[in-house]
């Protein structure tokens, strides 16, 4: 019995590292569980990667965007083995990702790069990394239904859980790259444009099955993605916010409102001066925001627990512990 309890306390000491492929951005997360039992995040990083045709407009993955990718994945490689000393290394793509034509030299490409080979991911297993990322970013309560909602550039997934349990999932086909697209893709969008994103989020974003699930309970709701921690640090006026305050944070319907009308009203090239807001969201935010807000509605949520948790931190979480929490 001895043997094997230190066998598993070697197992989670160990520095582990999980590099995420999606289509607009790159990431990766560098853990290791300290001696106080909970994880403690070594490195958190996030490249945007819409510098080729292929990935920002539906179509294939593109010789360019390959390229500019590997960039990003040959730095990422530098930090896992020459900074971090991870020993267990993990590399996924996105389902959105895994479905373009050319993902395949990709996949290959970064798999000689870090020596690693790249996971796909189905539907359901992206959903329950992110929640699992997520879940604890309240502490739990009795009777409490948890409801999280991670909004992506191509999808948006919404999951209710009990405790570490999920319950129901699903997935709508609402981000918030391919609705600026649609939708706010001018340089300043008419009220017309904007009005008739609201009517689409209106219509898109249906909630049943999940509020068939949380019923009559008492609720939480809990949101991540860039485009929600991103609205967390404009709602602060301050460029950057540590991870620490970001998580765990809470916005207000009123203030989702507000943020998402003021969104509407400024032309693209003047929201990259809000404090806090990266150049290459400042086209998104909007559709982003309106997510957000509409997801908000549908639950009748007054209020939404911001986390900096993602699928990545999910996959750290089951390669580390999935009982520890974060730092």
């Amino acid at each position: 019995m001895f043997l094997v309890e230190g066998a598993v306390l070697e197992w989670r000491s160990m520095k582990v590292a999980v590099v995420d492929l999606g289509l607009h951005a790159i990431y990766l997360a560098v853990a290791t569980a300290s001696a106080t039992g909970k994880i403690a995040l070594l490195g958190d990083y996030v490249q945007d990667t819409v510098l080729g045709s292929g990935l920002g407009t539906g179509g294939p993955v593109e010789k360019d965007t390959i390229e500019q990718a590997l960039k990003v994945v040959r730095s990422y490689r530098h930090i896992i083995r020459q900074q971090a000393a991870a020993e267990r290394v993990r590399v996924v793509a996105s389902p959105a990702l895994c479905a373009r034509p050319g993902f395949a030299s990709l996949a290959e490409k970064v798999q000689a790069t870090l020596d690693v080979p790249v996971e796909s991911l189905a539907g359901p297993d992206e959903a329950a990394y992110m929640f699992l990322g997520a879940y604890d970013t309240v502490p739990p309560r009795a009777g409490t239904c948890l409801v999280t909602a991670h909004v992506g550039t191509e999808t948006t997934s919404v999951t209710v859980g009990e405790g570490q349990r999920i319950v129901d999932f699903l997935t709508l086909e609402t981000g918030l790259v391919t609705l600026t697209q649609e939708f706010v893709d001018a340089p300043h969008p008419t009220p017309e444009q904007c009005l008739a994103l609201s009517e689409h989020l209106n219509e898109a974003i249906d909630l049943t099955s999940i509020r068939r699930h949380v019923g009559r309970r008492p609720m939480t709701l809990i949101a991540a993605g860039r485009p929600v921690t991103t609205l967390t640090t404009l709602t602060r006026g301050r460029p950057e916010i540590e991870r620490t305050t970001l998580h765990g944070s809470r916005l207000s319907l009123e203030t989702v409102y507000e943020w998402y009308e003021l969104l509407a009203r400024t032309p693209v090239g003047q929201r990259s001066e809000f404090p806090g807001l990266p150049l290459s969201l400042a086209k998104g935010i909007l559709a982003g925001v309106g997510i957000l807000l509409f997801v908000m509605d549908k639950l009748e949520s007054t209020e939404v627990v911001v986390s900096a948790g993602g699928l990545r931190h999910g996959m750290l979480r089951e390669m580390l512990g999935i009982d520890l929490p974060f730092e």
